[in-house]
């Protein structure tokens, strides 16, 4: 893939992968780490993109399977335990996102993409593979779990 390409999708993509990759993993070094994954990605294929929406797209997708696949990783386990939820870094960017880090990662995701990123389900739904009704049903319990947070606070 072009060099020049290669940065433009950098500079203008960034802030929303390493976005996602924070409210998925609750840390700041993993997010890091998981985002240069992502762009490492980016540079190792010859995948074509057909638009700005399509590489975004493409980007977010594959940022959440490099998410989540951390989660199933041993070390990632006994890690997070001692991190214990560190979620210091979301709060200083936002106070909702750092009450949407509480969620379970599939909540998680499909608020911030809803509402940060203003994807529509039709569009979630192609990104994430997964089917409509499912995401607003994910939707509907993040909504309600949030609801249950900000009442506590």
């Amino acid at each position: 893939m072009n060099p020049d390409l290669i940065e433009r999708i950098f500079v203008e993509h960034k802030k929303t992968v390493f976005q996602i990759c924070l409210i998925l993993l609750k840390n700041k070094q993993d997010a890091e780490d998981a985002m240069s994954e992502v762009f490492m990605r980016l540079y190792k294929t010859d995948k074509m993109f057909e638009s700005y929406e399509h590489e975004k797209a493409w980007l977010i997708a594959v940022a959440k399977n490099i998410c989540f696949d951390s989660f199933r990783n041993f070390w990632r386990k006994v890690r997070s335990l001692d991190l214990a939820k560190d979620t210091s870094e979301i709060i200083k960017t936002d106070e909702t996102l750092a009450l949407v880090a509480k969620l379970p990662k599939i909540q998680r995701l499909s608020i911030y993409l809803h509402y940060y990123a203003g994807y529509s389900l039709e569009e979630m739904s192609r990104i994430l593979n997964i089917k409509e009704n499912t995401l607003k049903s994910h939707l509907h319990r993040a909504r309600q779990n949030l609801k249950l947070e900000i009442e506590n606070e």
